[in-house]
């Protein structure tokens, strides 16, 4: 359980003295496991959560085929993040007040970087859309975003590739042929640097999901493609699997609050079968006593 003062000092958990002062020091062995934990859960890909598909275990070589990637290019992994959210934060004033990153929007950004994988065919450009976009096991539509990416990729350079949900293709997947992560405000970018990638971005001031000093930050246009070229000599790096793991031990053993003993994880038959029931009556009964008498009862199963 986490307990914030309001939705803004939630966002800026990755901004806080607090969190600077924890990660300079190394965490132990039990934190280490609980983070790994975490981790095991997003590999799984089992949670409501989660957006990509589990791991089918293909191996790089086979991934590189399916995807057409040429031999010896450097990969770039541009993973898009889904608007509904923040469009959603922003109509309840749920932000924190940011400035407007040298890239607008994200399709600015894309369409920059379709136009830069003209200049650099030594380079493999992946635009990999978020599967929230799309129907997936939470939501059952198509978002209208999805509707304009769908009429926005058009012909694309040779060394260009749209991945999209119908694919199947995981991200766990990808991370065994990525070098480069490139990111704009998506919790993608934190799974690709759990695996050592160095990832890249353009708008420091709207990343909430995660610390932005992971990142190769740029503040310009011109800056992103040197940060980009940085990110490519650097390679794999120990330190972003480190940050990864320092961080997601401060979002579970600092910021929140286990209550794991306390709570019920296997509800007797009698419990489902009454929850089953009062989720039907629900719909359709606004009476506080009969929802006040309803949570008594399941409290005290």
């Amino acid at each position: 359980m986490t307990i914030f003062k309001d939705y803004i000092y939630q966002s800026l958990t990755n901004r806080t003295d607090a969190w600077h002062l924890y990660s300079e020091n190394p965490i132990g062995d039990m934190q280490i496991r609980k983070a790994y934990e975490h981790v095991e859960e997003l590999l799984e890909a089992k949670s409501p959560w989660v957006y990509s598909i589990k791991s089918n275990n293909k191996s790089a070589d086979e991934i590189k085929k399916k995807l057409k990637v040429p031999v010896g290019a450097k990969v770039l992994l541009a993973t898009m993040a889904s608007g509904d959210e923040r469009f959603a934060a922003a109509m309840v004033d749920a932000l924190p007040p940011y400035e407007t990153p040298f890239f607008k929007t994200q399709l600015d950004w894309i369409e920059y970087l379709i136009e830069l994988a003209s200049d650099r065919p030594d380079l493999y450009f992946i635009i990999r859309v978020h599967p929230r976009e799309f129907p997936n096991k939470r939501e059952k539509v198509l978002s209208t975003q999805a509707t304009i990416l769908l009429n926005s990729f058009n012909n694309l350079p040779a060394n260009v590739i749209v991945n999209w949900p119908e694919d199947n293709i995981s991200l766990h997947d990808l991370v065994k042929i990525v070098d480069v992560g490139l990111n704009a405000t998506s919790t993608a970018g934190l799974e690709l640097l759990k695996f050592g990638i160095p990832v890249v971005i353009y708008d420091s001031m709207q990343l909430f999901s995660y610390p932005r000093e992971f990142n190769y930050v740029a503040i310009n246009q011109n800056d992103y493609v040197n940060k980009i070229d940085q990110a490519i000599c650097e390679g794999i790096s120990f330190r972003h699997i480190r940050n990864v793991f320092r961080w997601v031990s401060y979002r579970s053993d600092v910021v929140s609050i286990d209550i794991s003993r306390h709570y019920k994880a296997n509800h007797t038959i009698l419990f489902r079968i009454f929850n089953r029931i009062l989720k039907i009556f629900k719909k359709n009964m606004v009476d506080l006593y009969f929802n006040r008498y309803s949570m008594l009862f399941m409290a005290w199963m």
